[in-house]
């Protein structure tokens, strides 16, 4: 399977609701992003993404603001 991590930067509103998602391409196989929370004209970042795929690993790293002391946590699965 192909991965084309370019179609996922930028930024998607999830559910019709006030949470986002902007990610951003920074190499060919990584992305880093923030979620966050659009009310009344304020932007307030709830996490701190990244994702990449390494050495036939695909990679998704999150730091929550208010979850583990503010640690990141990594989830990583085999590429297909």
């Amino acid at each position: 399977m192909q991965w084309y991590l370019e179609d996922l930067d930028g930024e998607c509103q999830i559910n019709a609701s006030d949470n986002y998602e902007s990610w951003t391409l920074v190499a060919q196989h990584s992305l880093s992003g923030v979620g966050f929370r659009m009310q009344d004209g304020e932007k307030t970042i709830s996490e701190y993404v990244s994702f990449k795929i390494e050495d036939g690993l695909r990679i998704y790293r999150a730091r929550v603001t208010n979850q583990n002391d503010g640690k990141t946590i990594s989830f990583a699965g085999h590429v297909n």
